[in-house]
């Protein structure tokens, strides 16, 4: 998938993720998900890691991002999020595929988690590749269990 599906007069912009992205996509997380982050964490992927992240812009405002990392020398998709007011335009499947394209230059496997009832998200993962390789009980702080998805290069 491309990048071109994001209309282009949109006004959105994407690119690599920088230090300076940490507080803004922290804040992105709090908003819509219940898994987050300390802001260490943040600053430490997008230091340690600056190839595998990328953050979606309309003008100054960070409307989703896509967190890559490496554990265990495989790569890690470990979160991607995009405002409610902006999906179903694409920005979710570009921010992957971007990641995806800078993890397969180094790694043979890239791996995720993604809720048991979250269809939309699994859907998405699907399209890519990705398929799920084992069931993770309770692997959510609320207790909902986990599906681990991975996809070879």
């Amino acid at each position: 998938m491309s990048c071109q599906t994001v209309q282009p007069d949109s006004g959105l912009q994407i690119r690599k993720a920088i230090l300076s992205d940490a507080g803004n996509m922290d804040l992105l997380n709090r908003k819509i998900l219940p898994e987050n982050y300390p802001m260490s964490d943040w600053l430490f992927v997008l230091g340690k890691y600056p190839s595998y992240s990328f953050v979606a812009y309309d003008e100054d405002k960070l409307v989703g991002y896509v967190l890559g990392l490496v554990v265990s020398n495989e790569g890690l998709i470990a979160s991607l999020a995009v405002d409610k007011d902006y999906r179903r335009r694409h920005i979710a499947e570009c921010l992957m595929g971007q990641s995806l394209s800078e993890l397969k230059k180094t790694f043979h496997n890239v791996k995720l988690n993604v809720r048991v009832g979250n269809t939309p998200a699994q859907n998405l993962y699907t399209k890519f590749g990705f398929t799920k390789s084992k069931c993770e009980k309770s692997y959510y702080q609320d207790g909902e269990d986990g599906y681990e998805m991975i996809l070879a290069f």
